[in-house]
């Protein structure tokens, strides 16, 4: 199972990966820390899956000049690039915000799945709460991944 990890945190990044390898016992992962990262990840083939954190920096470190914008909603840029592109990789998006911020309006993650497939032609299979102390996030994740969600 080829997936994307679209993630900016280490300590999330391992526990992710880490559901991801349970779910999936020959998994290729790619991991993308940026919104630049993770457009430049799309540019071939597809995957079997996305995994899509919101909160992400524009772009990595540059020598001299800094490290990336934090973008709270960069998540969306990457779903736009997934519209634009006219792909239709599942994603999920695994956030730790209670909410996600789309054209200015907060949207609770109850209702972000659907808001968001109304307004962008991506394939969102799910939007997973990220709670360090409740286990929840990994059940869901595990069965968005394998195609149950």
């Amino acid at each position: 199972m080829k997936v994307l990890l679209v993630e900016d945190d280490e300590y999330k990044q391992t526990k992710v990966e880490a559901a991801l390898r349970s779910v999936a016992s020959e998994l290729d992962l790619v991991v993308a820390k940026t919104v630049r990262d993770a457009v430049g990840c799309m540019q071939g083939d597809g995957y079997d899956h996305i995994v899509l954190d919101i909160a992400l920096p524009s772009h990595g470190q540059v020598p001299g000049g800094g490290a990336g914008l934090p973008m709270p909603a960069g998540g969306i840029e990457v779903l736009l690039e997934i519209s634009y592109q006219s792909r239709h990789d599942p994603v999920t998006i695994l956030t730790q915000y209670p909410e996600i911020e789309y054209d200015g309006k907060l949207v609770d993650l109850t209702r972000a799945r659907r808001f968001l497939q109304k307004n962008i032609q991506a394939t969102i299979i799910d939007v997973i709460h990220f709670e360090m102390d409740n286990e929840l996030w990994k059940h869901q994740l595990k069965k968005a991944i394998s195609g149950r969600g």
